[in-house]
């Protein structure tokens, strides 16, 4: 997948005020929320809430790949098994992107 999809630089620059530093100080704010969620998705009974958590703070950011696969995992919550080792990857994409 390439950088452009894994994160939507324009939406983020947006967020941010057009402010590069506090751009990377969302993202990076967004990366150490996200890490908590992964955890949190091993809970079956949170999945969904916590798969929701995780698709609106990546579309506050643009962290495409991630709202993807938290999406399909809000949508069904019995897939967590298959889809978080996805999201874990999308994740790190969204660090190396920065």
């Amino acid at each position: 997948m390439t950088e452009e999809l894994v994160l939507d630089w324009e939406r983020l620059s947006e967020i941010a005020g057009d402010d590069p530093e506090f751009a990377q100080d969302v993202l990076e704010a967004y990366l150490a929320e996200a890490e908590v969620m992964l955890t949190q998705l091993m809970t079956p009974e949170a999945v969904k809430s916590v798969a929701h958590q995780l698709k609106g703070a990546s579309a506050n950011v643009g962290a495409l790949e991630v709202l993807r696969l938290a999406l399909a995992l809000e949508s069904d919550p019995a897939a967590v098994t298959t889809l978080l080792p996805q999201l874990q990857v999308a994740i790190a994409r969204v660090q190396a992107a920065l």
